[in-house]
């Protein structure tokens, strides 16, 4: 089957980005002909190991740096209305292009989350190839402010939400463009269904499970993270996210005598106010030696922070998903994980994970007392943890999965077009 996979940029180190490439791999590995198809390329900054063998079209060959330049709006800088528009009529016209790129005898389409779910709509102009889009994000506005607003409580003024209704109007035509659509979970296929009433079927996202190696000592019991508890949380900066909660349960353990310390890990490019309310949260609950903002990392310094950490925590609120979490269970690591998340479909209470109500740190911060109180819960978590993922998360079983979907998909849009 030749297949495209189409990817907004291959020039950074993402979800996305690594689901598409595994995917790439794995499919030429069974026999398939896969192309990718990208705006933005940089094959330095992004996987090098995974792109190489790969045939890749793209429109820019740019840095994620040199993409903000070549896509941020030069005029209208104080209009943000103005502005945001002026950003969708760009993608719109890269996505055009790059229907333009696709090989006229292409046989599946599969675009790959943000924005490029619209080149199937343009290619479909020209050329007739069915579409099974990989939406991990649904793409609403509606959808992105609620969840804010239902994360930190903010209220979204009358205007705005015409506004968003208004854009959602739009997006639902290129949503309609895919002949099958494939979410991470069920919160994502409810998403869906709520804001574009469109149906989609669930396809778990893989792991690389080579990159994980059980930490045995940890299994074992040999550290006594009783004299020093090491939390990890792991995420780009955002309100949904929930990393206040975890700081609050590095309070409320340092005040029941417990010598705690938290790592977060992430990207706060996208959020800077957030980060300094998180600042400012840090120095009000005086826990300013016990909480270390690292930023982000390479792959291989998130992997080694897992291993030298006790404890994960994912208190994300209406999350889809959640790889790390999974990547966190793959090193052994007993995982904490809030009950609003995608990963928690899958989950089960006190025999694999931790699950907790969403927005409250006294819950997380009981929960991590009874792991470090009870050496061999924290034992039977870990090794049912690293169990679970061995058996269920793989990208041998996306990849599976999603042929299965490319094959249904194709069979029913020829006999619809004999």
């Amino acid at each position: 089957m030749k297949i495209a996979i189409i990817v907004w940029a291959l020039n950074i180190k993402g979800g996305t980005q690594r689901q598409a490439l595994f995917l790439a791999q794995k499919l030429q590995g069974s026999g398939n002909q896969v192309t990718l198809y990208t705006a933005f390329y940089h094959p330095e900054k992004c996987y090098t190991a995974l792109l190489e063998g790969k045939r890749v079209r793209f429109l820019f060959r740019a840095s994620p740096e040199e993409e903000k330049f070549l896509y941020k709006p030069t005029i209208v800088r104080n209009i943000r209305i103005l502005r945001f528009f002026i950003r969708k009529k760009r993608e719109n016209d890269i996505c055009k292009n790059l229907a333009e790129l696709i090989d006229a005898d292409t046989e599946i389409l599969n675009p790959h989350d943000q924005h490029v779910y619209k080149v199937s709509y343009f290619f479909k102009k020209q050329r007739s190839a069915p579409s099974v889009g990989m939406i991990n994000d649904v793409p609403s506005r509606r959808w992105a402010e609620d969840r804010i607003r239902k994360a930190d409580s903010k209220k979204t003024s009358p205007f705005k939400r015409l506004l968003y209704l208004l854009i959602d109007a739009q997006e639902k035509k290129f949503i309609r463009a895919q002949d099958k659509i494939v979410v991470l979970d069920k919160l994502n296929q409810s998403v869906i269904k709520k804001y574009f009433n469109v149906d989609a079927i669930v396809v778990r996202s893989g792991l690389d499970l080579r990159r994980f190696i059980i930490n045995k000592q940890r299994h074992r019991g040999q550290r006594e993270i009783q004299h020093q508890i090491r939390l990890l949380m792991v995420g780009i900066l955002f309100p949904y996210r929930r990393f206040e909660d975890g700081i609050r349960a590095v309070q409320i353990l340092k005040d029941w005598g417990y010598n705690i310390f938290l790592t977060i890990i992430g990207n706060d490019v996208f959020d800077k106010s957030y980060k300094a309310k998180l600042k400012d949260l840090i120095h009000d609950v005086k826990v300013e030696n016990r909480v270390n903002f690292v930023g982000e990392v390479p792959e291989k310094v998130l992997i080694k922070n897992y291993y030298e950490s006790d404890i994960f925590i994912f208190p994300n609120h209406i999350q889809t998903w959640g790889l790390v979490v999974f990547e966190a269970m793959a090193s052994g690591l007993p995982v904490i994980v809030s009950k609003t998340t995608g990963a928690s479909e899958v989950l089960t209470d006190n025999l694999n994970a931790l699950l907790v109500d969403p927005k409250n740190p006294l819950a997380i911060a009981k929960a991590v007392k009874e792991l470090v109180d009870n050496p061999f819960f924290y034992q039977k978590l870990s090794q049912n943890g690293f169990e679970f993922v061995r058996k269920n998360i793989s990208w041998e079983r996306y990849t599976q999965e999603m042929l299965k979907a490319f094959t249904q998909t194709f069979e029913k849009y020829n006999k619809s077009h004999e």
